[in-house]
């Protein structure tokens, strides 16, 4: 069926290209990034308004949550270091880890680019 309506040669020149692999996120930091401008309009004041609340063990995610609303109050765009990032996913931080040591903390994507 597919020799019949795709035909051999298509096939051939479809598999003859390399195919790249989806990032290890699958590329929801690219979305995330393509988004930035539209999601800080409103991110610092739904960060404002929702006092969060961390059971046992998001000790590091709230000190976090706290630091980014610091940042947004006072205007900044960059995250100051030292902030804890314990709880991250593993798939990443191997962004954040590349970015921090490049000294770009911004740039997380694998393309180099900012956000």
């Amino acid at each position: 069926m597919l020799r019949e309506r795709i035909g051999m040669q298509r096939l051939r020149e479809i598999t003859s290209d390399a195919w790249k692999p989806l990032p290890r996120d699958h590329g929801r930091l690219s979305e995330l990034e393509s988004s930035y401008t539209y999601l800080r309009q409103f991110t610092p004041n739904v960060l404002a308004a929702i006092d969060f609340q961390g059971g046992s063990g998001t000790g590091e995610l709230m000190e976090a949550v706290a630091v980014l609303k610091e940042v947004n109050r006072l205007g900044g765009r960059k995250v100051p270091a030292g902030v804890p990032t314990g709880f991250v996913p593993a798939k990443y931080a191997d962004y954040l880890a590349k970015a921090r040591k490049s000294e770009q903390d911004t740039a997380y994507t694998t393309s180099g680019s900012s956000a």
